[in-house]
């Protein structure tokens, strides 16, 4: 016997809806973030039974919840979880049971992630589920609010990146390594000077890229120890605002002294092939026929893409883009095999690469508005190679 109908008297009178459902903290998980637009720590349920939003607090959380929250009911934790002599399970089980009961919802959708603890006591209950990719599909078209905390973010980006260009300006070359205020200039310390002022900026960032020589080859090294001098440095840069939790995602290049002409050109093929992928950003085309287009431009200049006798990638081997949102890497993706025709609303970046070992790595991202007929470029920081003497 399904749980639901063992919570009615007259089950006859039972309605039973679907819920798209999940249970997580909004700190951590985007689709209660976004759903709830209520920033908290701690793990809370909430469900969207056709359009009705709904969600659980607890007492330190209600008052607050019922303030701030954009759902339509908020649910004390409490009421539901009150001594009932029908339900001897444990206080979250009980609450569980009874906020179906309270709704009459027998089928959960939920994400595969889906905590397993809690999907064996439903299952086992009597609760059917259905399981989908996209809890929130609604999430990949962005309005006015979502927009101005990317741009947030973006503004802050902006401010502080002419920071870091100004110490390389102002540093020396030692050794093939760059030298400032009687040491090396390093990823860290690079690094160290982005998050700091970001912070008083109200937005965060988490392992920013700046990457130098051959650690520049591998996209997502992060970058440690000297900046070498006469190389392609890439500052791939990520802040999320702290106003709305927001990303926007941004690469720049730049160089303390000459780089050899194989990196030139390398730099000069990747900043040709985002134009070409950015011209194409419209409502209707595939994101991966973007990426397909700037891939052959890349290839037609004469740079490969495949896999060294150590079976390590080199060329062009990650997709051009990504969705962001309320997270850095959401959907839409231009991925291979999979049609994600660009909607007005989207927002996601285009950044072709090159890597090789021993040349390097270049890299160009701007993350991008999708409008009505064509797209905004957040970005205003030029794209061309900063050269520093």
């Amino acid at each position: 016997m399904r749980l639901i109908h063992s919570l009615f008297k007259n089950k006859e009178d039972a309605f039973v809806a679907k819920a798209r459902f999940v249970v997580g903290s909004s700190i951590k998980n985007e689709d209660i973030l976004w759903a709830t637009k209520f920033f908290a720590p701690d793990s809370f349920p909430f469900m969207d039974i056709e359009g009705k939003k709904i969600m659980v607090a607890n007492a330190l959380e209600y008052g607050r919840a019922k303030k701030e929250a954009k759902v339509d009911e908020v649910v004390s934790a409490e009421e539901l979880t009150e001594q009932d002599e029908n339900l001897p399970d444990s206080e979250k089980k009980g609450l569980y049971r009874r906020l179906f009961e309270k709704y009459g919802v027998d089928t959960l959708i939920v994400q595969p992630d889906f905590p397993a603890g809690i999907y064996k006591f439903l299952s086992e209950n009597g609760i059917i589920f259905e399981f989908k990719t996209q809890l929130f599909p609604e999430r990949e078209i962005k309005d006015a609010y979502e927009i101005a905390d990317i741009a947030h973010a973006q503004r802050a980006m902006e401010e502080v990146f002419p920071m870091l260009v100004k110490i390389l300006a102002d540093a020396d070359i030692h050794d093939g390594k760059v030298w400032y205020d009687g040491g090396y200039v390093t990823s860290e310390m690079l690094r160290l000077v982005f998050d700091t002022e970001l912070m008083q900026r109200d937005c965060v960032c988490e392992a920013t890229i700046i990457a130098s020589g051959d650690q520049a080859a591998d996209p997502h090294s992060i970058g440690t120890g000297p900046i070498l001098a006469n190389t392609l440095i890439v500052f791939d840069m990520f802040p999320r605002s702290r106003k709305k939790w927001y990303w926007s995602d941004m690469t720049r290049m730049v160089s303390k002294g000459k780089v050899s002409p194989e990196a030139r050109k390398l730099y000069e093929a990747v900043y040709e092939a985002q134009l070409i992928g950015i011209d194409m950003v419209e409502p209707g085309v595939n994101f991966h026929d973007i990426h397909k287009s700037a891939a052959k431009h890349l290839e037609t200049r004469g740079f490969k893409t495949g896999r060294d006798e150590n079976g390590d990638p080199f060329g062009f081997f990650h997709s051009i883009g990504h969705g962001v949102g309320l997270e850095i890497h959401e959907m839409p993706f231009a991925r291979k095999n999979q049609s994600n025709i660009l909607k007005p609303g989207n927002v996601i970046t285009i950044e072709p690469g090159l890597y090789y070992k021993g040349i390097g790595g270049a890299r160009i991202e701007d993350t991008l508005f999708v409008t009505d007929n064509g797209n905004i470029n957040f970005a205003k920081t030029p794209k061309e190679l900063i050269e520093l003497p």
